[in-house]
């Protein structure tokens, strides 16, 4: 098995690991910052959903945006990251991710404390 990887060579398993990675570390970091913000405040299942399946879908763009150029080259890639660096902040630096996921929160937070206190009332 070792020596699979030694021939492989480092240069190749990075190249090949970089989109896995570009598509995981968004929703780690989601899922670290969400539960940080759930021990000061109660935060409802479904925030954690919206948020999360919201960074997925943009980590899907930042995934495909790393892999190698035979994967890029497909006419239906080419328009996937097409779209993306015209419509989506910040993906030109990796980092797509972050608006959807504040936008997602903000609203899905909103609406669970604005339905909380009409509970309340």
């Amino acid at each position: 098995m070792l020596g699979l990887f030694a021939n492989v060579g480092l240069t190749n398993i990075i190249a090949l690991s970089l989109p896995v990675l570009m598509f995981i570390y968004p929703l780690a970091i989601i899922l670290i910052v969400l539960t940080i913000v759930d021990y000061f405040i109660n935060l409802n299942r479904i925030v954690f959903a919206v948020t999360i399946y919201t960074t997925l879908l943009a980590a899907i763009f930042d995934g495909l945006n790393a892999s190698p150029k035979m994967i890029i080259s497909n006419e239906f890639c080419q328009q996937l990251l097409h779209f993306a660096k015209h419509y989506i902040p910040l993906f030109n630096i990796g980092m797509g991710w972050v608006l959807p996921a504040l936008i997602s929160f903000s609203f899905v937070f909103s609406y669970q404390v604005f339905f909380k206190n009409q509970e309340q009332h």
